[in-house]
């Protein structure tokens, strides 16, 4: 599980909760986070109990409690496993689907492809981020250092699999504008349906960067 820091308004309740270091603590905090998202990612974050949680990880409501200090916090721990699958596809796809003998449009179009799946497949879970994202500057601030991360290392990924097509460098500004010109595009189309098909916006998204990535 990928490790994060709290969000703020998760411990401003000022609930005292524990860090478990023995194994079978750990387990049970990683089967509730592993029910929760079970639950968050097809159900509507208000229709997700703290009494649902605690059933669907079969422990007790004071036992949850003892590890987390209210939903807020328990959904921000699931958001963990979201961005672990998320990456694990990019992954997946760049090693493994994407040859290195293809072009760099072909190779972009994979890499939007595989982000809109995989937030198609999660749209429930990754409207509410969104949604905490706009309502609390703390919460964005934490989700844009999250995002980063992982950008930096799928970035890192392409970039070495492409080096003899990439001309330009590998810098923080890059992946930054790489990442958001991605993401915003398969979240607008997403989320604010257009009438130009998604495989012509990917197209000329894909030549776009592509061009982008070849300037010396």
């Amino acid at each position: 599980m990928t490790k994060e820091s709290q969000i703020p308004n998760a411990s401003r309740s000022g609930h005292s909760v524990k860090n478990p270091v023995q194994k079978r603590s750990i387990q049970k905090k990683e089967r509730i986070i592993a029910s929760a998202f079970r639950l968050f990612k097809t159900m509507d974050y208000n229709s997700v109990s703290i009494r649902l949680i605690a059933r669907e990880a079969g422990v007790s409501i004071g036992i949850l409690y003892s590890y987390f200090a209210n939903k807020q916090d328990i959904f921000f721990a699931a958001r963990g496993l979201y961005r672990d699958e998320i990456y694990h596809r990019f992954l997946e796809t760049i090693e493994k689907k994407i040859d290195v003998s293809d072009s760099l449009e072909n190779a972009i179009v994979m890499v939007l492809e595989t982000l809109d799946a995989s937030i198609c497949d999660f749209e429930i879970f990754h409207r509410q981020i969104l949604l905490f994202s706009l309502s609390d500057a703390s919460v964005a601030k934490n989700q844009m250092n999250l995002e980063k991360k992982y950008a930096t290392a799928v970035s890192a990924v392409f970039f070495e699999k492409f080096k003899d097509k990439i001309a330009i460098a590998n810098t923080a500004a890059v992946t930054y504008l790489l990442h958001r010109i991605l993401k915003e595009t398969v979240e607008r189309l997403l989320f604010f349906p257009s009438e130009i098909s998604k495989e012509e916006v990917f197209h000329e998204v894909s030549k776009m960067l592509a061009d982008y990535l070849r300037e010396q």
